[in-house]
């Protein structure tokens, strides 16, 4: 898909080692979350209902349907808290790459 953004419509890709750890992280979190739906699951039925609601949810809560900047407050600060927003978000458009990644992570560490 990235190959098809910088060939097509001529976007760039930011710090591309920033992109391949935030793309890393993200496909850790995916997995994880798909166990942990899996899991929980009774049914082939109810996991299927469970992980589209979640995809869903998270990604239109991350910004990737809906700039946060027109989001209303609630959803705003929401969006704080999903693994998407901060790190796609400075990857994309600073030139600061993995030190941007470093800055919103730290804010997770729980020491």
């Amino acid at each position: 898909m990235f190959s098809v953004g910088v060939i097509v419509f001529g976007m760039t890709l930011g710090h591309l080692p920033a992109l391949v750890m935030v793309s890393l992280a993200l496909a850790a979190a995916a997995n994880g979350l798909g166990l942990l739906v899996a899991a929980l699951g009774k049914t082939e039925a109810q996991v299927n209902g469970l992980s589209v609601l979640l995809a869903i949810t998270l990604s239109a809560l991350g910004g990737m349907m809906v700039p946060t900047f027109i989001m209303p407050g609630l959803m705003k600060s929401l969006s704080l808290f999903t693994p998407m927003l901060g790190p796609l978000q400075d990857t994309m458009t600073s030139s600061s790459g993995v030190l941007a990644l470093n800055r919103y992570y730290r804010r997770w560490e729980l020491y």
